[in-house]
């Protein structure tokens, strides 16, 4: 059944270019279209926004956790097509990272306010997973660059992440309030729950323990990946609200991509199996249309339409 409805998906395109050309669209979107700023302003040149407001013609704010992926995906362009733009974009938001968001203990800030929004608060929250993932950009920055900078801040940021936001158990707290100097979290959101999509954070972590050889990331990243695997069900499906029971299929497959990476690297069959069965859950209930379920919950999925 599940390749049959792939068949049908791969069908659907017009020639087999249209995918190369989709691709080809976005990235010159991300490069040209002012979604990174190009401002000669230190506090928000090289940031990447969290997205455009179509209705207000404005980009909110200045987002950590994308500039981190944007950091990785460019230098993957740059390796890829040899392309000095892709460098020197990633280069840019590397260098805005560090010098907007990076707190002096190694944290990084989750935004910088462009214009005011209903997320300003959020500029003194520290969230565990976005400083995942600009560990995992600044140690491929390091390598493409050998610019010691973008090492040592990875490492400072890694060593915040197993020594403080980790707990005993592997799960790592979601959030740290600068102003209060203390953890949160909540049953609100996904994103602010400990959760299995913290796993993510354990490529950024094995990143770092293949360049410097320390386990201290090695055991982080495969503590935070078993206590993902204690929230698989037997169906496959990984528990993203673990006070109600439910699933988001964003941070579902967050947990799959992570398991897969971690389990690849490492030769764990048992992180690449859980990867496969998560994956499966899914497609399992993919519509003909292609969606696959927003959320689950109360046993039975939801289909609301979001990208």
């Amino acid at each position: 059944m599940l390749t049959k409805k792939i068949t049908q998906r791969i069908g659907d395109l017009e020639s087999p270019n249209q995918l190369d050309r989709a691709v080809e669209r976005a990235i010159n979107w991300l490069t040209n279209s002012g979604i990174q700023n190009t401002s000669l302003d230190p506090e928000v040149h090289g940031s990447f926004s969290s997205w455009y407001e179509q209705d207000k013609r404005t980009y909110p704010f200045g987002y950590s956790e994308i500039t981190g992926y944007l950091v990785t995906f460019m230098c993957y362009l740059w390796n890829r097509t040899h392309n000095e733009l892709y460098l020197q974009r990633a280069i840019m938001a590397g260098d805005w990272l560090l010098k907007t968001t990076h707190e002096p203990k190694g944290r990084f800030r989750c935004l910088y306010p462009l214009h005011p929004s209903q997320f300003d608060f959020k500029r003194n929250q520290v969230y565990a997973f976005d400083n995942g993932i600009i560990v995992n950009g600044l140690a491929h920055l390091y390598r493409a660059t050998k610019q010691e900078k973008y090492l040592a801040s990875a490492v400072t940021t890694a060593d915040w992440l197993v020594y403080s936001a980790q707990k005993s158990s592997g799960a790592f707290y979601p959030i740290y309030q600068l102003e209060e100097e203390r953890f949160f979290e909540s049953d609100k959101e996904w994103s602010t729950c400990s959760g299995s999509y913290h796993a993510k954070i354990a490529i950024g972590l094995l990143n770092l323990y293949d360049l410097t050889g320390k386990e201290k990331y090695l055991n982080g990243a495969t503590g935070v990946c078993d206590f993902a695997l204690q929230t698989q069900e037997k169906t496959g499906r990984f528990i993203t609200f673990p006070w109600r029971g439910g699933t988001n299929a964003h941070p579902h497959c967050y947990t799959a991509e992570a398991l897969w990476s971690a389990g690849s690297y490492l030769e764990r069959a048992d992180y690449l199996k859980a990867s496969a069965n998560g994956v499966k859950w899914l497609l399992d209930m993919q519509s003909m249309e292609g969606y696959i379920p927003r959320l689950y919950k109360d046993g039975a999925p939801v289909y609301s339409e979001r990208v």
